[in-house]
C-alpha cells in the first residue's frame, strides 16, 4: 500500500464543541482524507464492544464530547504541515502537542468492520452487522457473559456514513426501556399499539419497536438520509416502519421514544403530551445528568410521572407515563 501523512494532536483537555467544529472544518479545508478521534491503537477486548460510540457523533451532534486526541490523514506532507499551522492558534489554550509522520495507507472500511463487534443489550437484544459470522456472535456473547437464546431479539444495523449502530449509551438505554415499557402488555394489545420514534436516525429504535410486537412503528426525522437509512435497515430486518420526513403531527399514540437533545425535548414537551394517549409511555433520552432536573420539572408540570431511570456514564434516559 502507498504511504500517507498523519497529523496527530494531543490536548491537555477536551475542546468545546465550537472549537472542535472549527478545527475539524480547517482540517478538511486542507484536504484531510479523514479524521480519527480518540486513542490509537483501537481498544481491544471488552472496550472494543463500544468502538462505535465515536461514530454516533455523526447522527447526534453534541451528544459526545470532542476528543482530547485526534489524528488527521493527508495525501502529502505539505497539506499536513499547512493544516497544523492553521489549527495550532485555535488550540493554543489547550497546549497542543503535534506530530506529523508517514504511515502506511489503511483500508478504513475494512478496519471499521474489524472493530465493530456484535453487542448484547439488556434485557434480550443482540445488535449486529450483516457481515457478522456466527463465530463472531458467539465470541461477543462469551465476552459479555451471556448467550443467544430463543428470546433474543436481533437487530441488524450496518454502520454507514451518516448514522450510527446503537452503541451509544442513550440508544442502548432506549432499547432497554422500550422492552420494559411494553413488557406488561399482552401480545394482542401490542399488535394494536402505535408508537413513534422521534428523530429516528438509523431507524434502530423503530425497528426495535417492531421486534417487540408493536403494530405500527412510526419514524420521523428531518434528514432525508435518515429516511433512506431507516427504510434500508427495516428491510434488512424484515419489518415495516412508517417513515415521515420533516415536521409531522400525530394523535392518539400509545408511546413515544425521543432519543434527541435537551433543547428539542423542551421544545416538544407540550406536543408530546398532546400526541400521547392518557396512560401512554414516553422515553426521553440524550440527556446529561445535569440536564435531568430541568427536563423532569417541565414534563412533570404537564402531568408526566417518571417510572424508571437509567444512567450510564453521565447519560440519563427516562421512562415516563402520561396521566
Amino acid at each position: 500500500m502507498s504511504a500517507v501523512h498523519a497529523l496527530t494532536c494531543a490536548l491537555t483537555q477536551r475542546p468545546t464543541a465550537e472549537v472542535w467544529d472549527l478545527v475539524s472544518g480547517l482540517l478538511y479545508q486542507f484536504h484531510s482524507a479523514g479524521i480519527e478521534e480518540g486513542e490509537e491503537p483501537p481498544p481491544e477486548g471488552e472496550a472494543a464492544l463500544h468502538v462505535g460510540d465515536e461514530f454516533e457523533q455523526a447522527i447526534e451532534p453534541g451528544v459526545l464530547s470532542p476528543p482530547e486526541r485526534f489524528t488527521a490523514y493527508f495525501d502529502n506532507l505539505r497539506d499536513a504541515e499547512r493544516a497544523q499551522r492553521a489549527v495550532e492558534p485555535v488550540l493554543l489554550h489547550l497546549k497542543p502537542v503535534f506530530d506529523v509522520h508517514e504511515v502506511e495507507e489503511k483500508n478504513y472500511a475494512e478496519m471499521w468492520k474489524d472493530n465493530f463487534r456484535p453487542m448484547f443489550v439488556k434485557p434480550y437484544w443482540l445488535v449486529r452487522a450483516s457481515w457478522h459470522t456466527p463465530e463472531a456472535i458467539e465470541k461477543a456473547a462469551h465476552d459479555a457473559s451471556t448467550k443467544v437464546t430463543p428470546s433474543t431479539l436481533e437487530l441488524v444495523i450496518d454502520p454507514g456514513m451518516a448514522f450510527g449502530t446503537g452503541s451509544h449509551e442513550t440508544t442502548r438505554a432506549c432499547l432497554e426501556l422500550m422492552a420494559h415499557a411494553l413488557s406488561g402488555a399482552p401480545k394482542e394489545t401490542r399488535a394494536k399499539h402505535i408508537v413513534l420514534d422521534f428523530g429516528t436516525g438509523s431507524g434502530i429504535l423503530a425497528i426495535g419497536l417492531k421486534k417487540l410486537g408493536v403494530g405500527t412503528a412510526l419514524a420521523v426525522d428531518i434528514d432525508p438520509l435518515s429516511i433512506e437509512a431507516t427504510r434500508k435497515n427495516a428491510t434488512e430486518n424484515g419489518v415495516t416502519v412508517d417513515v415521515a420526513l420533516g415536521k409531522a403531527d400525530f394523535k392518539a399514540l400509545d408511546g413515544i421514544v425521543a432519543n434527541i437533545l435537551k433543547n428539542t425535548l423542551l421544545d416538544f414537551a407540550e406536543r408530546f403530551h398532546a400526541w400521547l394517549k392518557p396512560g401512554g409511555f414516553l422515553i426521553l433520552s440524550g440527556l446529561l445528568a445535569e440536564q435531568e432536573a430541568e427536563i423532569l420539572a417541565r414534563y412533570e408540570r404537564l402531568g408526566f410521572r417518571p417510572t424508571e431511570r437509567i444512567c450510564n456514564n453521565n447519560w440519563v434516559s427516562l421512562l415516563l407515563g402520561r396521566s
